[in-house]
């Protein structure tokens, strides 16, 4: 489904993306993974069309470049780390913005929308928080209803940074069941610090350095301490707790 073909990105004279080459099926859920300043939210943001970048990057047969901000709407979805809060919008409000797109101007949301998203909130565990103004909610609250959007945008590619940042251990299972399930029909591919997050949970891992991919593959290929140690530099651990790889430093 996309296609990376020697994709480069620089600010200035700084290269921050060099030459990467990547196949991504249809569905699956795969997890980016590396340092920080690897480049995989840059990878990321130029696999949604949102960076600008040397080389192809090809969604369908047509490079995303090319595409319309609507027809890259319909085929993709892009959950940021840092969503901000602008305007005074509750829970709800904010969820029921990912079907805004598909209505006229002046055509109010549905009572098959609405439903739609109290049911978002209600798999993510937010519901309780639907009519709360979203600059009153946690960061972990925020973080699930932005994920509860992206749910209701019902794209087939998502693209998501640190989707599990700012949850408590409860919810990050939580969301990552939810991913690794919405997997089996579209694709999933996340920007991931937790190395113990991904056994059991992404089936494909990117290892990423210094602006090129070093490593790929499931997760007990790539998660092994000959690999990572020289990627992050420390010394790493690799122990087999409950049927999941368990990675210490």
């Amino acid at each position: 489904m996309i296609s990376l073909q020697e994709v480069s990105v620089s600010f200035g004279q700084k290269p921050c993306i060099q030459g990467v080459s990547l196949e991504l099926e249809e569905t699956g859920a795969i997890a980016l993974i590396g340092p920080n300043g690897a480049g995989k939210t840059t990878l990321l943001r130029a696999i949604a069309g949102l960076q600008e970048a040397e080389g192809r990057v090809v969604l369908d047969g047509a490079a995303v470049s090319g595409l319309s901000v609507k027809e890259r709407a319909q085929k993709l979805t892009y959950l940021g780390n840092s969503e901000e809060v602008v305007f005074d919008f509750s829970a709800l409000e904010c969820v029921l913005m990912a079907v805004a797109a598909g209505r006229g101007f002046f055509e109010l949301e549905s009572e098959a929308d609405v439903a739609k998203a109290r049911q978002a909130l209600e798999v993510l565990g937010v519901a309780h928080v639907a009519d709360q103004a979203l600059n009153t909610l946690s960061s972990g609250e925020r973080q699930r209803v932005w994920i509860a959007r992206t749910l209701l945008k019902n794209a087939p590619v998502w693209l998501l940074d640190e989707p599990t940042s700012n949850l408590d251990i409860k919810y990050q299972r939580r969301v990552l069941e939810f991913f690794k399930e919405e997997s089996k029909e579209r694709l999933v591919v996340a920007v991931m610090h937790d190395l113990n997050a991904l056994d059991g949970f992404f089936e494909r891992v990117v290892l990423m350095h210094e602006g090129r991919i070093v490593a790929d593959g499931p997760p007990s290929d790539v998660l092994e301490p000959a690999i990572l140690e020289p990627v992050y530099g420390t010394r790493i651990q690799r122990l087999q707790a409950d049927g999941r790889l368990a990675i210490l430093w």
